[in-house]
């Protein structure tokens, strides 16, 4: 999958890139998923009235360097009627452009080359030009909030490693809390009345969420697990992050290897360097779960102030995906440390068995 970016997005991501080059031709290289005559066709209303023709590749496979240019005639040729219908009419545009909808990646590094154009070809026909070849899949760029990305779906992701967090650590509680108090020395703060009253909190506001789709706990005001976990990050270094790691799995209740469910490391923490600590499986499912959190926190910062940056959509996807796919698996490494499941956050009987608890170990 490409994931393709819409018809307006490379619209103008096109145009864009036209608007700032000299080259009398350019090609554009896009692979679509789904209907490519759909595609081109919303992508044409889009460019409008613009010197930029759509066209699908159909048999040409662009992946000897030196056949580029003949494998671009051939198109053109195929299409004649289309670059005429888009380009000719008594238009006066002596610069164009292609995009060209394929189903695969350019076979080729973006390249230069010169290419003769038919004797057809509008203002051009004959004449010995050169054309630029570029490969759109990490040219279109988004904000860091687009709609392009799915971000409802990173925050339900976090949202639910939120509850396993809860479920689990009011379950260690109940049977022994004498194992959590490293971590509360860790992530708890000044004003804590204490632990029991740390994960009461925590669950209740849970319980408060109305739209899990935009769920973002924030250093300041959340009471979240995730929030403690991520404020302590963000001050920590190597040792105290190693410190929170170890107090959290201890917390869990995770005191050997065999209890945790095979996990993949994340990208995230294989480059900040968390898993190049010693091979204990349960300080290094604590640090992935830590890093991962706190990784999303910030991208969730900037969602919400994205006025000056902007990435390639490929780029964005990628890194969300890498975060889903982290946060979901530290959700069902934690989630199967339980033989029941027992929803957190709004049910009664489980809010009740919580409340129970917690006034338990005050």
């Amino acid at each position: 999958m490409h994931h393709t970016p819409t018809p307006a997005l490379v619209a103008r991501t096109v145009r864009d890139l036209f608007a700032d080059t000299t080259a009398q031709m350019c090609a554009y290289w896009l692979p679509v998923d789904g209907s490519r005559d759909e595609y081109g066709q919303a992508l044409a209303e889009e460019l409008g009235d613009a010197p930029i023709v759509p066209l699908i590749i159909r048999t040409e496979r662009f992946d000897n360097p030196n056949a580029i240019m003949v494998e671009l005639v051939h198109i053109l040729e195929r299409n004649k009627q289309r670059c005429l219908d888009a380009l000719g009419h008594g238009r006066g545009d002596t610069r164009f452009a292609l995009v060209l909808l394929a189903r695969t990646d350019l076979g080729v590094s973006q390249s230069s080359s010169p290419v003769i154009l038919p004797d057809w070809f509008p203002h051009l026909g004959g004449q010995s030009i050169h054309c630029y070849v570029y490969d759109l899949s990490w040219r279109v760029e988004v904000p860091v909030d687009s709609a392009e990305l799915g971000l409802p779906d990173l925050h339900r992701r976090l949202f639910a490693l939120e509850c396993a967090l809860v479920r689990r650590l009011v379950d260690v509680h109940e049977s022994t809390p004498q194992a959590q108090r490293g971590l509360f020395d860790v992530i708890g703060r000044a004003r804590d009345p204490g632990w029991a009253w740390v994960l009461s909190e925590a669950d209740a506001e849970l319980g408060s969420v109305v739209n899990v789709a935009g769920y973002r706990p924030t250093v300041r005001h959340s009471k979240s697990i995730s929030a403690r976990l991520w404020e302590v990050s963000r001050k920590a270094g190597g040792q105290e992050m190693q410190a929170c790691a170890g107090a959290l799995a201890t917390a869990l209740g995770i005191t050997g290897d065999s209890q945790l469910r095979p996990w993949r490391q994340g990208l995230l923490g294989l480059l900040n360097g968390t898993a190049a600590v010693d091979g204990r499986a349960p300080l290094q499912f604590a640090l992935h779960t830590v890093t991962t959190i706190a990784a999303t926190c910030e991208y969730f910062i900037w969602e919400a102030h994205p006025e000056r940056y902007q990435y390639p959509v490929t780029l964005l996807r990628l890194l969300i995906d890498e975060m889903n796919r982290s946060l979901g698996d530290a959700e069902s490494t934690i989630n199967g440390l339980r033989e029941t499941w027992e929803p957190v956050g709004g049910d009664i009987p489980e809010q009740r068995r919580v409340e129970e608890a917690v006034r338990g170990g005050q």
